[in-house]
């Protein structure tokens, strides 16, 4: 118990350190943006969508570590649209007004992504979805899983 302490505070600590860089990393560019160029809308929004990427991709990792499979289900699924959100606005500057202007939802945005590129994916991405609307079927997986752990 006390070795898987210590590994699990040296992961929180690794991670923890990546993400701390990715946000300089972030940093600098709106710096750099900032005394060499003027950052457009699509820079500022793509700045914004990719730092709640790493700030989500932190909690499914710390909410993964402690076990908590059902709350990581629905983050991975706010992980895969932010995603989808950034590829969209990061296509050209009048889907990113559209996007600001809220003009566009994700759904809209959805509709252009697919089909999917394959079935995998959109197999993934129900799954997901079905977590996060509390549907029965990935409700009781989670159950059985325990049931499973336990024996």
């Amino acid at each position: 118990m006390k070795r898987a302490k210590s590994i699990y505070s040296k992961r929180i600590r690794l991670y923890k350190r990546g993400c701390d860089l990715l946000n300089s990393v972030l940093g600098e560019i709106c710096d750099n943006y900032s005394k060499e160029k003027k950052a457009d809308m699509q820079d500022i929004v793509m700045l914004g969508l990719g730092n709640r990427i790493i700030g989500t991709s932190k909690a499914i990792y710390e909410l993964t570590m402690r076990g908590y499979q059902f709350d990581v289900a629905i983050l991975v699924r706010s992980l895969v649209e932010t995603s989808f959100v950034l590829w969209y606005v990061s296509k050209n500057e009048n889907n990113t007004e559209k996007w600001l202007s809220g003009k566009i939802k994700f759904r809209d945005i959805k509709k252009e992504l697919i089909p999917f590129p394959n079935e995998n994916l959109k197999q993934f991405y129900d799954r997901q979805s079905d977590f996060v609307h509390s549907n029965v079927g990935p409700i009781l997986s989670l159950l059985e899983e325990r049931k499973t752990k336990k024996r």
